[in-house]
């Protein structure tokens, strides 16, 4: 591996470069796997994907001594320097693996970066003499594609799917009220219309147990308090503020095998002013 000492500056400086920019890309591909919706984040592709990023950092640690050129490769952390003759066995290990999730999940084109990695282990390198610095340029070459591509693929992914975060956004915006609560009453989530309905008839503004909701809403409506205020057979009918008429339904939503209570209040405004102004054109 020593022969990696006398490589040309230039080379080593470019390497050095390289590897540590696919270090931080890969980083970030690994992150977006993680963070993937339908990912499970201790999957052995997702950890394969991790330990890629531990490989080109050891491949910029090799660059990065080879380019000091102490008269030996070493590893320098703040308390101590290890022998990159050692840690690069990892390469091999991680062959090992890329080999064994190729035959798991059928993937001949893994062949090449498995060749590459078994190239980058110690006793490759020290059977390739002068021709070590190849074996690093190849190194770097095929993962600059590998590693771009992967990145690319992220992040046309992330743009074409709706994340948790869009979803929760929005039904907020929506004109109709929702909120969600389990079976003992204890509130979920709760959109923005929902929580404006339930302060303009005077309830809480932090509502965290509707176990009561439905009765309350049912005792106001019995008030009469407004002349459009009922209960009805399909949910209950308040006057919300002015000049706003809610129908309060409740029932049940499953989710994840889990049966959690559902409230709406949707606008029937618009309907209630139409079947008004038709009750007083029709003749008596």
């Amino acid at each position: 591996m020593e022969e990696l000492l006398f490589t040309k500056i230039p080379v080593v400086a470019t390497l050095t470069a390289v590897f540590f920019l696919l270090t931080a890309a890969q980083t970030l591909h690994a992150l977006f796997l993680a963070a993937r919706k339908n990912a499970r984040p201790v999957s052995a592709d997702t950890v394969y994907e991790a330990l890629l990023v531990v490989h080109l950092y050891l491949a910029t640690a090799t660059m990065l001594s080879a380019y000091a050129n102490h008269g030996t490769l070493l590893l320098h952390l703040r308390v101590t320097a290890l022998p990159l003759s050692v840690l690069l066995w990892f390469n091999l290990a991680l062959a090992v693996m890329g080999l064994a999730l190729a035959i798991r999940y059928r993937k001949p084109v893994m062949t090449w970066e498995i060749v590459l990695f078994t190239l980058c282990s110690p006793p490759v390198i020290d059977a390739a003499g002068t021709f070590d610095p190849y074996l690093f340029i190849a190194d770097a070459a095929f993962l600059t594609f590998r590693v771009s591509a992967g990145l690319i693929l992220d992040i046309r992914r992330f743009r074409n799917s709706i994340t948790q975060l869009s979803a929760i956004e929005a039904v907020d915006r929506l004109p109709e009220g929702l909120a969600m609560a389990d079976r003992s009453g204890r509130v979920l989530y709760m959109n923005d219309a929902m929580r404006w309905c339930l302060m303009e008839l005077g309830f809480a503004t932090d509502q965290s147990d509707v176990s009561m909701l439905w009765e309350n809403l049912c005792e106001i409506a019995k008030r009469g308090t407004a002349p459009i205020n009922d209960v009805l057979p399909e949910g209950v009918r308040i006057q919300v503020g002015e000049g706003n008429v809610r129908l309060f339904k409740r029932d049940t939503a499953e989710v994840n095998g889990k049966t959690y209570r559902r409230l709406t209040a949707i606008d029937v405004t618009e309907e209630e002013r139409l079947n008004t102004t038709i009750a007083r054109e029709r003749p008596a």
